[in-house]
């Protein structure tokens, strides 16, 4: 799955097309960490160029590791695995080496300097490399603009992403109804919603009263956070009729 925040990006679209092409490849065949453990071959595999990859690593969509690893930047945004689906990956040293920011991206810890084969031979070659129509520059330019671009866009996701309290909000959802909500993106912003409105003990109160009244004939369905945003006023209503202990005001 892919997060439309980032895949409709002008950062994503104003990549050449075998460099988007290769970025869903390379996500699709990750781990449930969003790490890929053979970026050269699935390269070859797919008839993309070593310029392709550049592009991704200096457009900061992919952080690439001294060992030939490499990592998709923003895999936490795009997928939620479930915990009982969640495979670790196994490349935890260079798990190691990352941090997660509050908008559920990778990032370099301050004092690691990730370096590989690709990083030394893009610094001294890269600013000469023509794609398509489209002039790469210095790698430090384009990193610097993208890190100005992801500081705009963690400004706009901050209070939705990454956030514990709509973490144990997600995870509460998924223990009680037994599937995670999709689309994910869409439900940590309908979580995050929910929580600054109501607060999360009373979120979570009336997730388990909703539990209780699936079954029942004529009640409200709910399948996400979303729906229980938009259904909070049908739940209560159902409650009032049916003269359920345990209602919920709001």
């Amino acid at each position: 799955m892919f997060a439309k925040t980032i895949i409709d990006s002008d950062a994503c679209l104003d990549m050449p097309q075998s460099s988007q092409l290769l970025y869903f490849h390379l996500s699709m065949r990750a781990d449930d960490d969003g790490f890929v453990s053979n970026p050269k071959k699935i390269i070859r595999m797919m008839g993309a160029g070593d310029d392709d990859f550049k592009v991704l690593m200096a457009k900061r969509f992919l952080i690439p590791f001294e060992s030939g690893v490499c990592v998709v930047k923003h895999w936490k945004i795009h997928n939620y695995i479930q915990t009982d689906r969640y495979q670790p990956t196994s490349y935890l040293k260079e798990k190691e080496l990352l941090v997660l920011n509050e908008n559920g991206s990778y990032t370099e810890k301050k004092e690691t300097c990730i370096q590989n084969g690709y990083i030394s031979d893009t610094q001294v070659r890269l600013g000469k490399v023509r794609v398509g129509k489209v002039r790469l520059g210095k790698v430090n330019k384009d990193i610097s603009k993208d890190i100005s671009i992801e500081k705009s866009f963690n400004k706009v996701v901050k209070s939705s992403f990454g956030n514990k309290d709509i973490n144990t909000l997600l995870q509460e959802f998924e223990k009680s109804f037994g599937f995670a909500p999709k689309p994910v993106q869409q439900n940590r912003w309908a979580a995050n919603r929910l929580i600054k409105a109501h607060g999360l003990e009373w979120v979570l109160s009336v997730l388990k009263a909703t539990v209780v009244i699936q079954d029942e004939p004529y009640s409200p369905k709910i399948y996400s956070l979303i729906d229980l945003e938009k259904k909070l006023p049908n739940i209560a209503g159902f409650y009032k009729r049916k003269k359920i202990k345990g209602g919920i005001r709001l």
